[in-house]
């Protein structure tokens, strides 16, 4: 299929202020540039098997200063847990360095190394629990790999999970991607759940959490739904056209072109509430006050009610955006909303 390759940043309309945005993307298309410059080489050793799966604010292109890289290794076939140690001990050493500066993030939700047959098993079977879950939809929704070669790890996992995903529409290709529109919905419902797990059983901050939610995991999940939304009106190529959305841009992209073809003009204020919290989060000041706030004291912070008036902003123009696309809206009662 033909594919516009025009930058979708180039779209923003010229009154909307992005600064932090494109400064975060050009921090991120760097720092990305040196990884994968120290560390494709070294990749090469394993005959384009294996691949670091990046997740999170830089393969986001969100990251600032203060972020953390979230990755995994990849394999196409069976890695040592060894192998995939000595893989992340080389990604340790290149983000740490002068050159990088950024902090790698605990395990968490990511093992050492997954294979990319353990991505495409058990959906919703008993073992498919919350970390394989994260997994897969961090592979398909937001990451990215650190290889250069043409047989891309990341963009083989990312085809081959659409399959599975989208298999009903191989039999007829007139079906909308219901199974893969209500996982997208289940992995958001399993952020916001988790979210109350670590704060009220954990004990965590939860300020910082919360902001985060509000903000960058809503745009993680529309970034997601909302192509599988309008895809049931691309009727030509429904597959090519959801793989070069979820292999080519990042969920932030895709709601650019989304809002290119369907925005009004005050639809673009989503850029504008989004760039401020990303402003803020640059600050570290800022993140650490929110960080001890106490949860009954919250609404007379004045930190706190920005960020919480930012966020009710951004949902109210995501809403007005979302309600006025008149051919998502048989499709949102059907699918999401039924």
């Amino acid at each position: 299929m033909t594919v516009n390759r025009t930058d979708p940043w180039s779209y923003v309309p010229a009154h909307i202020d992005i600064a932090d945005l494109l400064e975060a993307k050009t921090f991120s298309e760097e720092k990305l540039a040196l990884i994968r410059d120290d560390l494709g080489p070294k990749l090469d050793e394993h005959h384009g098997e294996c691949d670091i799966l990046i997740a999170g604010l830089l393969s986001r292109k969100e990251a600032q200063q203060t972020s953390d890289i979230d990755g995994f290794v990849l394999s196409r076939a069976i890695c040592s847990e060894n192998d995939a140690k000595v893989i992340l001990g080389h990604l340790r050493k290149i983000a740490t360095s002068r050159e990088v500066g950024l902090r790698m993030a605990s395990e968490g939700a990511f093992s050492t190394v997954t294979t990319i047959n353990e991505l495409l098993t058990n959906y919703g079977g008993s073992k498919d629990n919350n970390q394989s879950l994260t997994r897969r939809m961090s592979v398909l929704i937001e990451g990215t790999g650190v290889g250069k070669g043409i047989n891309n790890v990341v963009v083989d996992a990312k085809r081959k999970i659409l399959t599975n995903y989208l298999r009903d529409l191989f039999v007829d290709a007139s079906r909308g991607p219901v199974f893969l529109i209500n996982e997208v919905i289940r992995y958001y419902r399993t952020i916001a759940v988790d979210y109350e797990f670590k704060k009220e059983e954990v004990g965590r901050p939860w300020a910082v959490r919360l902001a985060k939610f509000r903000h960058s995991r809503k745009v993680l999940y529309l970034g997601a739904l909302l192509p599988l939304i309008q895809s049931i009106s691309e009727t030509k190529d429904r597959v090519g056209w959801l793989e070069d959305q979820f292999t080519n841009y990042t969920p932030l992209e895709r709601i650019l072109l989304l809002l290119k073809d369907y925005g009004r003009k005050e639809d673009w204020d989503i850029l504008k509430y989004y760039n401020i919290f990303v402003g803020l989060f640059k600050n570290k000041c800022f993140r650490e006050h929110l960080d001890n706030i106490s949860f009954d004291k919250r609404d007379g912070d004045d930190n706190y009610q920005l960020i919480r008036d930012n966020a009710r902003n951004l949902h109210v123009s995501f809403h007005n955006f979302i309600k006025t696309v008149d051919h998502w809206q048989n499709t949102l009662w059907k699918y999401v909303l039924s």
